[in-house]
């Protein structure tokens, strides 16, 4: 595993015709946590000392959900960036 994972927020607000919710999809629960912390768990269980989340749709409120400070023992990085501007190692 690279140190740092590379994880793709990608904008599904067009899509949500349903639910209209407030929050990024990736801020959803799946159970009883967003969807975001079930990614955290992969990256940490395959090693990853850092987290680096690219985010179209609505970064702030992403980077609020991690304010409280590091996650999982690893830091996470919110970017707010475009598919253009994604790396060709980031997972969706």
């Amino acid at each position: 595993m690279n140190e740092i994972c590379h994880f793709l927020a990608p904008d599904f607000a067009a899509l949500d015709t349903i639910a209209r919710r407030p929050e990024p999809f990736v801020l959803w629960p799946v159970g009883p946590r967003p969807l975001v912390a079930h990614w955290m768990d992969a990256a940490v269980a395959r090693g990853a000392r850092r987290v680096r989340i690219l985010a179209v749709d609505r970064p702030t409120l992403l980077r609020e959900y991690f304010a409280a400070g590091d996650y999982w023992s690893c830091p996470v990085e919110v970017l707010p960036a475009r598919p253009s501007d994604w790396p060709g190692e980031a997972e969706v």
